[in-house]
């Protein structure tokens, strides 16, 4: 990922991060924004409970606070909320966006 992101013209190779993923791999979202600015136009925004598991955004382990605070610095143009995994999508999606609203 690291040479990816190197070697590649940033005029061309963007990123399309997801946190879970991100955090899934052993790195840090907000670490990963902060070493490539400009280039996550798109961010899916998901969390993780402490099994290593989907979660609702903002009812996990991962900084949604410092993942939104970096946007502007990735030079993120969409946050797309993405639920996986639930046993309640509308109840879950409705935390999340409480959640998202509170922190903007």
């Amino acid at each position: 990922f690291d040479l990816l992101m190197e070697e590649t013209d940033p005029a061309y190779v963007n990123l399309q991060l997801d946190t879970y993923w991100a955090a899934k791999a052993g790195q840090d979202p907000v670490k990963i924004m902060q070493a490539h600015p400009g280039r996550v136009p798109l961010l899916h925004l998901k969390d993780m409970n402490l099994k290593g598991e989907y979660d609702c955004v903002g009812a996990g382990k991962l900084d949604t606070a410092a993942i939104l605070t970096n946007r502007d610095i990735a030079g993120t143009k969409y946050t797309v909320v993405e639920i996986d995994n639930t046993e309640d999508e509308i109840a879950c999606i409705t935390a999340s966006m409480t959640t998202i609203r509170r922190l903007l």
